[in-house]
């Protein structure tokens, strides 16, 4: 069986990736399909992925060194765009530097790493993930384009629910995971897209009839989905998600169309309370103690790392670290460790970049993040008068849900997550670029003749 797995992976590098961009090439306008297929696939990696050296029992943030079939779409269509702009691509976009200095961290981290393997292991996710973001950011660029991403995150997101529906009435799930690894992860990737299907919807006229369904049909799947992980956190911080579009809806005019919506919203919310409601009560009032109490000592020990190694104790080496021969978990009183005894993954990811990179690491984190987070409230103002308004709106939401969630979980250290963030941050980066390219071109040209390329093909 691993003989199998390198022939399929090296068959779909060396055969399948020139065919697909060859293919890509013979019709420019299929890129424009590539792009919504590589978004879909994100949320569907770890249903295709090939994993090399995988180590399934170790208790990290990677556990092997993987390749996704959406990294493979996502080389195809880097591959295009390269051959079709004849080389003029940008490898350094807006925020590059924030995202190497957090690279950076994790590579000067493995002088204390027990385990240089463990540690490669996230690099190369990393390394995947930056991919990811150039990708995206080249071809928003290049064609003006944004939707055919946003399309293929929501249908994602109305799969999904499929997948969830079938976990939960089928098979009898009671928290559904989706096609996700763990429930928080599907939580948390459709909290963050969620608020931009909502804006799509109230602040778009859909000139076609599959918009009209689809981008409702996106919001209420993936309200769906992460409703139905009764994931706490997720469930507490979708509304703040939320809350930009809604003010945005509430300052401007209202008509009849949003007033259904509206309606529509409200009757839903209604019959979701009816049917959830009492189980997410529960979970919220009668949820163990021993999970507030571990939360807490992983917290205490992650500091304890950071405290000790200057440069944190490794990236991805959290997993050996926290258990003995190290004392970093000392303070818990009562535990019994034996052999076979493996402790879990601090429920933050800010303590964990600070014990595996150190405290400088955990602030590159936060710049990485309040970067993006403040190159997008600029978008805000740059497009407040344009068809788009809606959509840096609608990520500023997104990016609060992320964040704020990330206080009490690391699951945005898993591919899909953290796939999908650096796909809204390419889209942040992109605009801001097409506007100030287009700034540049009316300081120099008559405005008469200034004319903004919206299209959809590479040129």
């Amino acid at each position: 069986m691993p003989a199998v797995k390198y022939i399929i992976f090296f068959g779909a590098l060396l055969m399948g990736l020139p065919l697909l961009t060859a293919w890509l090439l013979s019709h420019p306008r299929r890129v424009r399909l590539m792009a919504t297929m590589h978004a879909f696939s994100i949320a569907f990696s770890v249903w295709v992925t090939l994993n090399f050296f995988p180590d399934p029992l170790y208790r990290g943030t990677a556990r092997g060194i993987e390749t996704t079939i959406s990294d493979l779409f996502a080389l195809a269509l880097l591959a295009a765009i390269f051959l079709l702009r004849r080389g003029r691509i940008t490898w350094l976009p807006p925020g590059w530097w924030a995202y190497g200095l957090y690279f950076l961290a994790g590579v000067i981290s493995l002088v204390n790493a027990d385990s240089l393997l463990y540690g490669f292991y996230e690099l190369w996710k990393m390394m995947w993930m930056w991919v990811c973001f150039l990708v995206v950011y080249n071809y928003v660029l290049h064609t003006r384009d944004v939707e055919a991403i946003l399309r293929g995150l929501a249908l994602s997101a109305i799969v999904s629910l499929l997948v969830v529906l079938w976990q939960k009435y089928v098979t009898g799930v009671f928290q559904t995971s989706g096609p996700f690894a763990h429930q928080n992860s599907m939580a948390m990737f459709y909290g963050m897209s969620a608020p931009v299907f909502l804006a799509h919807w109230l602040g778009q006229r859909q000139d076609r009839r599959w918009s009209r369904f689809l981008y409702p049909a996106a919001f209420m799947a993936a309200t769906g989905c992460v409703f139905s992980t009764l994931s706490r956190g997720a469930i507490f911080f979708f509304p703040f998600g939320c809350l930009p579009v809604a003010a945005r809806v509430l300052i401007q005019r209202w008509d009849e169309r949003k007033i259904r919506i509206v309606f529509v919203l409200f009757l839903v919310g209604i019959v979701g309370i009816a049917k959830m409601g009492g189980t997410i009560i529960d979970r919220f009032l009668y949820a163990p103690e021993a999970s507030g109490g571990m939360r807490k000592h992983l917290a205490v020990a992650a500091c304890n790392m950071a405290n000790d190694k200057i440069l944190g104790v490794g990236i991805n080496n959290w997993g050996i670290k926290i258990n003995p021969p190290y004392e970093y978990a000392e303070h818990r009183i009562g535990a019994i460790y034996h052999e076979d005894y493996k402790d879990g993954l601090v429920e933050t990811i800010y303590l964990m970049a600070a014990a595996e990179c150190g405290w400088w690491g955990m602030g590159v984190l936060l710049v990485f993040f309040l970067y993006f987070f403040a190159l997008n409230l600029c978008n805000i103002f740059y497009y407040r008068n344009s068809a788009i308004a809606y959509l840096p709106v609608a990520i500023a939401g997104g990016l609060l849900n992320n964040y704020g969630q990330s206080v009490l979980e690391w699951v945005l250290k898993q591919s899909p997550s953290f796939y999908e963030l650096m796909t809204f941050f390419a889209i942040i980066a992109a605009m801001s670029t097409i506007y100030r390219e287009n700034r540049r071109a009316r300081l120099r040209l008559p405005a008469v003749a200034l004319k903004t390329k919206t299209g959809g093909n590479i040129t």
